[in-house]
């Protein structure tokens, strides 16, 4: 609202970034794999290349392929860089299909109980697309 607008510190678009950015202690990159990413790599990027450097970066991301070298990059462009690599999972990955019939629409295991195979699910009519 207005009222909110009116009362909102004023930002010197002339300050520095380090000065705009003074109180700022840690940016997270989350899903940092995005780097290689054609059309928004750059973004993501930029974000380390201009980052003020008294700011830490924690950049999260489970399917970077090439973590070290990542880690080495941001250690070049920002500051260091300690890069922790872990097959931990706070919270598993499950995965599921939907499909519609006549109960309305369903979700079920995308494998079976050994999680080797696909779920036979899949093979019912009522489960295959049209």
């Amino acid at each position: 609202t207005a009222e909110i607008a009116d009362d909102a510190p004023t930002v010197n678009v002339n300050a520095t970034r380090e000065a705009r950015l003074g109180d700022v202690g840690l940016i997270v990159l989350d899903e940092v794999h995005y780097l290689g990413d054609p059309t928004r790599g750059s973004v993501w990027e930029e974000v380390v290349i201009n980052c003020p450097r008294h700011i830490q970066l924690l950049c999260m991301s489970a399917t970077v392929k090439n973590p070290d070298d990542l880690g080495g990059w941001i250690s070049k462009e920002h500051q260091e860089c300690v890069t922790i690599k872990t097959k931990f999972r706070p919270v598993p990955l499950a995965w599921h299909f939907a499909f519609k019939n006549a109960s309305g629409v369903q979700v079920a295991d995308l494998f079976d109980r050994t999680g080797k195979a696909l779920n036979p699910r899949l093979e019912e009519k009522e489960v295959m697309l049209e």
